[in-house]
């Protein structure tokens, strides 16, 4: 029974003899100069990873803002090309139009030409006979 006490009386003694070796190291300058360098490097630590946070949620925020720029960007192209197709595709029809036009106003002309001529053929032919029925009724 004494052991017992003994043995936990010795190893108290030892705890209480590291406990004040501890403490007195702790009061050293320089167990204190490495304490505030791991407490410094922590928080430096701390600082550095926020700032990476915020420089990545920085970051993630323009990228969305350059995709919506250049979505944007190709929805205007997109427009304007579109645009542009429907007005080469109406400049297009204006030109057929016009074509259509100036062939049927060349028929008109053609035809009026032919009518004419054949008029002009006609009128001659009427006062070539006019003529003849007068030279024969003068030999009469």
């Amino acid at each position: 029974m004494m052991m017992c006490f003994t043995v936990s009386r010795q190893r108290r003694l030892r705890e209480e003899e590291l406990k004040r070796k501890k403490d007195a190291q702790e009061k050293t300058l320089c167990f204190r100069i490495r304490r505030n360098m791991a407490v410094n490097e922590m928080e430096e630590g701390k600082r550095i990873r926020m700032a990476e946070r915020e420089r990545a949620a920085r970051d993630a925020k323009a990228a969305a803002k350059g995709k919506e720029k250049k979505r944007r960007l190709e929805e205007e192209v997109r427009k304007e090309r579109e645009k542009m197709r429907k007005e080469e595709e109406e400049k297009r029809v204006r030109a057929e139009k016009q074509k259509l036009k100036e062939k049927a106003r060349k028929k008109r002309e053609e035809e009026a030409k032919k009518r004419r001529e054949k008029e002009d053929k006609e009128k001659k032919r009427r006062k070539e006979e006019s003529r003849k029925r007068k030279a024969a009724a003068k030999r009469r």
